[in-house]
């Protein structure tokens, strides 16, 4: 079935091209993104860290009232300085047919609509909520809604059986044979008096029932995700804030204790002393538990100082206190903190990027 969208979408777009030679207000436009990031960190990963990251973007406008663009991005991760490890990250693709006053459809490769509602709080250039470490988990075949009313935001999708990696396994050799899934979010926006200001506040569900490993090892019941958000002016804005609560709930079918719950709560500030110099701040609260009671949590304050030079380059300093620590002494739970999160200990980063 998502191969059948997907061959859908390609022939829909290259008839869209054809049109838009054609059409008297049609109009194409394009853009290329190419962005070099290196950092050192004091941590207990690789101190020496590069990414690059690439985004392009075309649109094709057919009419006053209907348009196709499809943007591809990836990105890449290396660990080291001369010996280092790589990891390039599930490319984004993604088709959207924009219909203006009737909503708008999406389809190809793109994350979860959970993300759309976790990414309030996603300001810092090093350091994010752990609970979310599957962010770059994408999913194929995927066929989205979206529409607005006024100050009304809704969505919703639905995603065809397909193989995935797994989001949870480092190397992801591993992959999941996906079912099904569901998943929608709705937000609204309060004009903040005559402040210039918008109060914004979103909550998202996301469901992937009857989930399958590939050497069948073991078999997901159920893996839920939900988030909610309230945010305070934009990202770019003078002062920015975000409070952000996400959980998760995974069912395994056969073996009932390993059953386990993640909870997130992140709360941001961020404030542009000019156009050139901002600081970021917040709290970060992270907590996974089994059925048998065994959990590890611990709390997170990360603080960051930017400076852009121009639109090109900027470089920042951050650093990670941590406190109010907890770990179990479960081997998985121990596994899981160090892959996963490192909040066990306090982490100083500098890095700078390059947007070319």
């Amino acid at each position: 079935m998502h191969r059948l969208i997907q061959a859908t979408s390609a022939l829909l777009i290259l008839m869209a091209s054809q049109t838009a030679v054609c059409a008297d207000d049609s109009k194409t436009t394009a853009s290329y993104s190419l962005s070099y990031d290196s950092r050192f960190k004091d941590s207990h990963e690789s101190p020496f860290v590069q990414k690059f990251y690439f985004k392009h973007t075309n649109s094709y406008k057919l009419n006053r009232d209907f348009s196709i663009a499809y943007t591809l991005k990836f990105e890449q991760e290396r660990h080291g300085l001369l010996d280092y490890d790589s990891s390039m990250y599930t490319p984004e693709f993604t088709l959207d047919f924009n219909f203006k006053r009737k909503g708008k459809f999406k389809t190809f490769s793109f994350s979860d609509q959970v993300v759309n509602v976790i990414n309030s709080t996603d300001v810092f250039n090093q350091y994010t909520n752990k609970t979310r470490y599957d962010m770059k988990f994408k999913t194929d075949g995927v066929l989205s809604y979206e529409n607005s009313y006024k100050n009304l935001n809704i969505s919703v999708a639905y995603g065809t059986p397909k193989v995935e990696k797994d989001p949870y396994e480092k190397t992801q050799q591993n992959t999941f044979m996906v079912q099904k899934t569901f998943a929608s979010s709705i937000g609204y926006t309060y004009p903040v008096f005559n402040s210039g200001f918008n109060l914004h506040s979103a909550a998202s569900y996301s469901k992937y029932p009857n989930m399958t490993t590939s050497n069948h090892t073991s078999k997901v019941e159920s893996y839920a995700h939900f988030a909610t958000a309230l945010t305070y002016g934009k990202k770019d804005d003078k002062n920015y804030f975000a409070l952000m609560h996400n959980k998760r709930n995974v069912t395994m079918a056969q073996m009932k204790d390993t059953d386990y719950y993640i909870h997130g709560t992140e709360f941001i500030y961020a404030h542009s002393f000019s156009d050139s110099i901002k600081f970021k701040t917040g709290y970060e609260r992270f907590l996974i538990k089994n059925q048998e009671d065994m959990s590890s949590q611990v709390s997170v304050l990360p603080v960051e100082m930017l400076y852009n030079f121009n639109d090109q380059f900027k470089v920042w300093a951050q650093a990670r206190f941590s406190f109010d620590d907890h770990f179990t002494d479960h081997k998985s739970f121990k596994t899981f903190n160090k892959e996963f999160t490192g909040y066990d200990e306090n982490s100083y980063t500098i890095g700078s990027e390059y947007k070319f």
